[in-house]
Formats: C-alpha cells, sequence, structure tokens
C-alpha cells in the first residue's frame, strides 16, 4: 500500500491540498477559495475531508498532514499572527485538525513549505542556498541555508513583506507603514492605481470599479502606462530588499512562488537595476527563477515536512 501525505497550502486567497508520496508526487489536488466568513473553518474542514477521501477510495495509506499557512507560527503549531486571514490568529491548528481527523499535524509558514518544495522537487534542487519570494496576496519569504529550510530561533523568519521600504509609507495589515508588502502584492499594486487614479495619471486601460492584482498585471501586459508603473515601483522595492539579503547573506539565487510569479518579467529589469544600486560592490547580480512547482510547491513542501523535520532536505 503506498503511504502519502495531505499537503495543504492555505493563502490567503486560496487553499490548495493534495495528497503526496515520498518521492513528493502529487497523486490528486483540490483547491477553493478561502474566504473570510465566520463559515471558514467548517468549510476548510470538509475541504480536508475531501481530499482524505481520496485517500481512503484510492486504498492510500495516510500517514500525517502538513499545512503551511500564511503567518508567525511557534513551534507547537499555534498561529500567533496572520495579517493577510485574520480568522487564524491565536488558533491551534496542529491540536484543532488533530482532533478532528485524528492524524499527526506539522503546521509551518507556508513560504517555508514553498522553499521546502521547490528544494526538493524544483527550481531549488541542486542549490544549497536561496531565498524564495512569495508574490500573492501578501508577500512572504523564505530561506534555505546549507540544504536546510531556515526557521531560526524565533516564530518569525525571512518575512521579508515587512520589510520597511517606504519611511511613513503605506499602512499595511501587519499595522506598520511603509512595508514591502503594501507595495509589491497583488492588493498593493491594486493600491497604486487607485492613487494614481486620484493623482490624475492617464491610462489607456478602462479599470474597473475596484481593482485587483490580476486586472493590474493584464493593463499592463496590454501596455498601460500606469499599470507598468505600479509594476516598476514594486520591482525597485523588491530589488532593494533582496539586495539587503544577499549583502547580509550572499546568496545567488532568488526564487519567485505565488500567484505573481506569472508578472515576473514585467519586474525583472527594474529588480536587478535596483538590486545592482544597493548590492556590495563586486557583488555579482542573483538569478531570479520562477518556482518550477508552480501552485503545487507548497502543497508538496507541506506533504514532506513531516511532523518531527528538523528542516534537513
Amino acid at each position: 500500500m503506498t503511504s502519502v501525505a495531505l499537503g495543504i497550502d492555505l493563502g490567503g486567497t486560496n487553499c490548495r491540498g493534495g495528497l503526496v508520496d515520498s518521492s513528493g508526487c502529487l497523486l490528486f489536488r483540490a483547491e477553493m477559495e478561502t474566504g473570510a466568513g465566520v463559515d471558514f473553518f467548517p468549510r476548510f474542514e470538509s475541504f480536508c475531508h475531501k481530499v482524505l477521501t481520496q485517500a481512503t477510495a484510492a486504498g492510500l495509506m495516510l500517514t500525517h498532514i502538513g499545512l503551511g499557512v500564511p503567518g508567525v507560527v511557534d513551534g507547537l503549531g499555534r498561529i500567533l499572527g496572520a495579517p493577510n486571514l485574520p480568522a487564524l490568529h491565536g488558533v491551534d491548528l496542529r491540536q484543532r485538525l488533530h482532533g478532528r481527523f485524528g492524524f499527526s499535524v506539522h503546521v509551518g509558514n507556508d513560504v517555508d513549505a514553498i522553499a521546502a518544495g521547490e528544494a526538493r522537487c524544483g527550481a531549488g534542487r541542486g542549490i544549497d542556498d536561496f531565498l524564495v519570494i512569495a508574490l500573492g496576496t501578501g508577500v512572504g519569504g523564505g530561506l534555505v541555508l546549507r540544504r536546510q529550510v531556515w526557521r531560526g530561533s524565533i516564530a518569525s523568519t525571512a518575512e521579508i513583506g515587512h520589510v520597511i521600504v517606504v519611511d511613513g509609507g503605506r499602512l499595511g495589515g501587519c499595522g506598520h507603514r511603509g512595508c514591502l508588502e503594501t507595495y509589491a502584492s497583488g492588493p498593493g499594486l491594486a493600491h497604486s492605481i487607485e492613487l494614481a487614479r486620484l493623482g490624475g495619471e492617464a491610462s489607456h486601460f478602462k479599470f474597473p470599479a475596484i481593482v485587483t492584482g490580476p486586472i493590474v498585471a493584464a493593463a499592463a501586459h496590454a501596455g498601460d502606462p500606469v499599470a507598468l508603473a505600479a509594476f516598476a515601483e514594486a520591482g525597485r522595492h523588491l530589488g532593494t530588499v533582496i539586495a539587503s539579503v544577499l549583502n547580509l547573506l550572499g546568496l545567488s539565487t532568488v526564487i519567485f512562488a505565488g500567484s505573481g510569479v506569472a508578472n515576473l518579467d514585467l519586474m525583472r529589469s527594474t529588480i536587478l537595476r535596483s538590486c545592482s544600486d544597493a548590492l556590495f560592490p563586486g557583488t555579482p547580480l542573483p538569478q531570479l527563477l520562477p518556482a518550477a512547482l508552480g501552485d503545487d510547491a507548497g502543497i508538496i513542501g507541506a506533504a514532506l515536512g513531516a511532523p518531527g523535520d528538523d528542516g534537513l532536505l
């Protein structure tokens, strides 16, 4: 009987889950909208049950549940902070899911899970040290150092989306002003368009009343100058933050993941230019790679991060 784990990538917009074998092969996949209403937990548990029944139907033996969440997670599986999914704040997800389904449960940061998936089965294979940047509803970070997902000595690690890039800038969901996330996330790009509208900047694109990140991307791909300027601003801030990480850790590779990776080419040149301006003299520019596993990276990484995992790949 084939052993599998249930891997779940719980994002601020979408929740993806699947059954993954020990080699990292995704055997079944499902998805739901995360939502933020009071019915989140019943829907989430129903989603988990749906995937688990697939294991039973296929004659697979489930070993554990691995879950990546967009926030700060302590060593006991409790969510200490989740700005983009406040329903999770203070919740002991490990105990809740164990009590509901009876399996051992491992809970960690979502971008750490993506980093683990890419290191084992994706763009990070064969690379000892790299930074992962996940662009989507928020901006998250994950570090692999010496083939190990670096989790540090405190619950919060590599939260580059909350590095301040503009002193006194935009207010973020974390309560601080000027975070990278408020410029480079989907909502941050949409906010840039709203500010441009208020400033009377000319646009060739017919934006709807409610603007989202994907709409800004569509406008930029269509050549709209206002949308392109929003991506240029995001790219400048990303490049500055990447340079700071490289100056500190000496990395040579950055892997981009999340829904925003589809727009990497809109920012690549700006990121590298801004990065070059901020790197220590003589430091080579990093290679910027898209995640090879796409939306499945977090599922696979969460599943392979079994209980007791020390982060080694």
